[in-house]
């Protein structure tokens, strides 16, 4: 046997091998975000604390550069501050009006200061905080005031979402960001134009001012990490690994060249370059990433277009019938499915790492030898062979084999039992039938299953009880019909073409599942295998046709189907109440069976607790019940009620009525899923009782011919089934009234009885 099954997608896939692609979860995302908030907050803290103490040193961290304006500082405290309370989108009313506040002082800081300079007026601004400072010389550069301004309507805007794809915000974090950065990379190239505006007065973006603004605006972009660029950066497809493997490469490797071309520049006396330089280094920067982020998302949507279709391939796969299995080029498994392990009696873990010829019987090892070369070769190997089950015995199977392009092995195996059964039962009786006639009457009136000889024009020659019974009409009815007479419509010309071609000698027997119309009307699904008897000279006398009734087989292929019914609309028309229901017992399908039955509509229905259909006083018990079901491991279905009582029912006007019910169980994700099936018994409850008093009453009647016990124990019936107490009283020939008999339904109130047996009895109220 060759190792078997398509290459489908492992149970645990695993988008990443490298720890250092592994994403953190949101919340430290949004963790780290707040420190970065913070952060930034502090710088502005620092530039403040050096404006009130007059340290130069907290205000101009480079000499000659321009300082962080006071005005700059308390903005950057602000925005700092104001970013690091929103770490969630759920904040208190108090917390986010404080936010907001913040934000609109920053803002108004950062819009005023550019009024003034496109105005060309002094708003006096910058004298808010330290009024004997020198007009102008306190007055945050534009590109200062510009990010601040970025920064403050991103607060604003922080968890306003205009459609899936983009938020206001972080085109507005963006901004700041790129202003920024263009600054720095005015103090690294040393391109003072970049981020200085004049020299005297000393006005321009200060280091510390530019390192807050970009601290403040990575952590106002991971604060929100579900949405947008931060989870394109943090996602696990294939684009976004990209991205954070080549997003530093993308800011490091541009910067550094920018610096070796300036410093081979300087060492050849050209002049005026840094500015060119770090226009470039940030242009190439902030193209790169945004080519990057670009490439990034039509790669993640294929991979989870791809995790998709491999996850419903498995899927597909886990509920084939069949077994199918995956072996590595070495032969030993690496993964089979549900039917496979069921297949040989095993858990998936016992025969992964077996080899192909651990299953097979030793005799079976050369001819799997033989097979390979025509695999190798390509071809597509069908044969049969017998696979070692778990208690060392052997099962038939067919198996359809072949390589797969990385060398592996791939096949599909198929339980033959019952159909070597059916070919040996075929091949015993068609034996018996060349050895004599008389055996073969034996045969097919003792037969378990369904036999009969069939003329060539279809009519019965002879019949056995088997088949009687599963067509319901009698030998004799049946020698007057013809197989045509009983089978389905839908299913006649199949099996006469079949039949056709058996006669004409294209094919030796052949099977057929089929429909037969009982004689009752109803449809009874069966397995035909039919071969033909011929004369010496070659021509068709009969056929031997053998039924089996695979009704019972059918059900539980319906059975198995259920599940497809739920997305396919079959339940709807479905007579039974069909209700599924979550891990917290709430209804989250409620077919129109349902609403018949418990009176309930489906909007209702859906959400509400399953309590509501049981009565009160049986409700924890079938709460806990329900829920240890739904924890049982290996039990998928199962009858509910004790024993063969059945269930309670509750109807929405209040009434109960008695049900047939099973429930069954599927996990999805993990989660499990359970349906119930009811059906409602109360006729069928009401016709049994009827039938059951009425037979015991005819029991009654028949077991003894004494007058008085056969009323005492009709006496004792009727009070079991129709009253708490029966008297039996009897009129004499003479017309006196004798009290034969009283019975109570409860044995303890027998006492009653015997008390009323012994009054005696008043001839004008004798009812009394």
């Amino acid at each position: 046997m060759m190792a078997a099954g398509l290459q489908f997608a492992p149970k645990a896939a695993t988008v990443s091998q490298n720890a250092n692609e592994r994403t953190m979860p949101g919340a430290r995302i949004a963790r780290v975000g707040q420190w970065l908030c913070v952060g930034g907050a502090a710088l502005g803290a620092l530039g403040l604390l050096g404006w009130i103490t007059r340290t130069t040193f907290l205000t101009t961290i480079v000499p000659g550069q321009p300082p962080m304006t006071p005005n700059t500082a308390l903005a950057l405290l602000l925005i700092g501050s104001a970013g690091a309370a929103r770490q969630r989108s759920d904040i208190g009313a108090t917390r986010k009006a404080l936010s907001v506040l913040a934000a609109l002082v920053a803002l108004a800081i950062g819009t005023g200061t550019l009024l003034e300079y496109g105005l060309g007026v002094d708003l006096h601004i910058d004298q808010l905080l330290f009024r004997n400072q020198t007009i102008g010389f306190a007055r945050p550069a534009p590109l200062t005031a510009l990010a601040l301004s970025f920064l403050a309507a991103a607060l604003l805007t922080l968890d306003i979402r205009t459609s899936t794809r983009a938020r206001p915000s972080e085109w507005l974090v963006l901004c700041a960001a790129v202003t920024a950065f263009v600054g720095l990379m005015g103090f690294v190239f040393g391109a003072a134009p970049l981020y200085r505006l004049t020299r005297a007065p000393l006005i321009g973006l200060s280091l510390s001012t530019a390192v807050s603004l970009l601290l403040t605006s990575i952590g106002l972009l991971l604060e929100r990490p579900t949405p947008g660029i931060v989870r394109l950066v943090t996602a696990p497809g294939p684009g976004s690994i990209q991205l954070r493997r080549l997003g530093a490469g993308a800011i490091v490797v541009p910067v550094l060249l920018g610096l070796v071309v300036t410093r081979l520049a300087a060492a050849q006396g050209i002049e005026d370059i840094s500015i060119p330089i770090a226009i470039l280094t940030s242009t190439i920067v902030v193209v790169g990433l945004l080519m990057l982020s670009v490439a990034a998302v039509p790669l993640n949507r294929i991979h989870q277009h791809l995790e998709a279709s491999r996850a419903q391939t498995r899927n597909l796969i886990e509920q084939a019938p069949d077994g199918i299995f995956i072996a590595d080029p070495s032969g030993r498994y690496t993964d089979v499915n549900d039917a496979g392990c069921r297949l040989l009696g095993c858990v998936r873990e016992e025969i992964l790492g077996k080899t192909i010829e651990d299953l097979l019987p030793p005799e079976d090892i050369e001819r799997l030898r033989q097979s390979n070369v025509s695999l190798l070769a390509g071809a597509t190997h069908v044969a049969e062979w017998k696979l070692r089950r778990k208690d060392a015995s052997y099962v038939p199977v067919e198996v359809s084999a072949r390589i797969l392009p990385d060398g592996g092995w791939q096949g599909v195996v198929r339980d033959i039992s019952e159909r070597k059964r059916l070919e040996e039962q075929a091949a015993r009786a068609l034996e018996q039938l060349r050895e004599s006639e008389e055996r073969l009457s034996m045969a097919i009136d003792d037969a378990p299953i369904g036999t009969a000889l069939v003329a060539p024009d279809g009519r019965f020659v002879r019949v056995n009880r088997a088949l009687s019974a599963i067509v319901g009409y009698s030998i004799d009815e049946l020698m007057e019909l013809s197989f045509q007479d009983i089978t389905h419509p839908d299913d006649l010309n199949a099996d006469l073409a079949l039949a056709g071609q058996l006669s004409r000698g294209e094919i030796p027997q052949y099977q057929l599942e089929k429909r037969y119309i009982r004689k009752d009307g109803a449809t009874v699904d069966v397995m035909l295998s039919r071969s033909m008897v011929r004369s010496r000279s070659g021509e068709p006398r009969y056929y031997i046709t053998q039924v089996e009734d695979i009704t019972d087989r059918k059900r539980l292929e319906n059975e198995l189907r259920f599940s497809e019914a739920k997305s396919t609309g079959i339940l709807s028309i479905s007579a039974d109440a069909i209700i599924s229901i979550d891990s917290e017992q709430h209804i989250t399908l409620f077919n129109e069976g349902a609403e018949k039955i418990f009176g309930y509509s489906k909007s209702e229905a859906i959400g509400a607790p399953l309590d509501m259909l049981i009565p009160e006083r049986l409700r924890a018990v079938h709460r806990q019940q329900v829920a240890t079901f739904a924890t049982s491991p290996g039990i998928a279905a199962r009858k509910m009620g004790a024993g063969s009582a059945s269930v309670v029912g509750l109807r929405k006007g209040g009434g109960e009525f008695p049900a047939d019910a099973a429930i069954s169980k599927l996990e999805v994700g993990g989660t499990p899923i359970l349906t119930v099936v009811l059906r409602d018994v109360t006729e069928q409850k009401r016709i049994e009782n009827e039938q059951r008093f009425l037979a015991e009453i005819g029991l009654a009647l028949a077991t003894t011919l004494d007058y008085d016990e056969t009323l005492s124990r009709i006496a004792e019936i009727a009070a079991r089934d129709l009253s708490d107490f029966c008297i039996v009283s009897l009129v004499d020939d003479k017309g006196q009234i004798h009290r034969l008999r009283v019975v109570s339904r409860d044995p303890s109130y027998a006492w009653i009885g015997e008390v009323l047996q012994h009054v005696p009895l008043d001839e004008q109220h004798a009812q009394l």
